[in-house]
């Protein structure tokens, strides 16, 4: 069994958590809100039960750059290709402190536990609009989740899947944007994967 994890990290009791186990006979999915960090923590390696978590996808800025407002390729990059949503895509300097906190601190406590974790970062709100535009869903997830913090981290665990397992047109948009010269990486190396690109992005 493959188990791939989405976190949208946020303050008190807006933090949410999903979590995909994949086996050979289909995709069980299971989400549910965290009051913080360590109890996402302690729900997360309680279920896993001993198991190897494959991937992760965090709703949360992952590399910081010093230059252009704290703006990101990835964000610039974003914000052009899809600008019906790019008031919806914040700098990370505009995020609120719980999701810069509780993802940073989420990925160094797993990747103590798997060094090799494979990590993407995830912005959902494009995620769902560039599958609109391929005319696709998410497995699963084709009723949205009423709670959005839930949502979100269902999103994520599917980007996690999807960055693990090579599904095909998804891409790393760091090879479309391009590396920030001077980031800064608290959490170590991390993935921007992402499904399409946007004819004329």
């Amino acid at each position: 069994m493959s188990c791939y994890c989405g976190a949208r990290p946020g303050g008190r009791r807006k933090f949410a958590l999903s979590l995909f186990e994949v086996e050979a006979g289909g995709m069980q999915q299971v989400s549910r809100p965290a009051t913080d960090t360590a109890d996402a923590l302690d729900w997360l390696l309680d279920r896993l039960a001993g198991r190897e978590l494959h991937g992760l996808g965090v709703c949360a800025p992952l590399s910081w750059t010093p230059r252009s407002g704290h703006w990101r390729e990835v964000d610039r990059y974003l914000r052009k290709t899809y600008p019906e949503i790019a008031r919806r895509l914040i700098s990370p300097a505009g995020r609120r402190g719980s999701a810069i906190i509780g993802g940073a601190l989420l990925v160094l406590r797993l990747r103590e536990l798997w060094p090799a974790l494979a990590v993407t970062e995830v912005r959902p709100v494009a995620v769902e609009t560039a599958l609109t535009d391929l005319g696709r869903d998410i497995p699963l997830l084709r009723t949205p989740n009423p709670d959005p913090h839930l949502r979100q981290a269902e999103v994520a665990a599917y980007c996690a899947f999807a960055a693990h397992t090579g599904r095909d047109g998804w891409i790393d948009l760091h090879q479309v944007a391009g590396q920030d010269d001077e980031a800064h990486l608290p959490c170590g190396p991390f993935t921007h994967h992402f499904p399409t690109v946007r004819r004329g992005g």
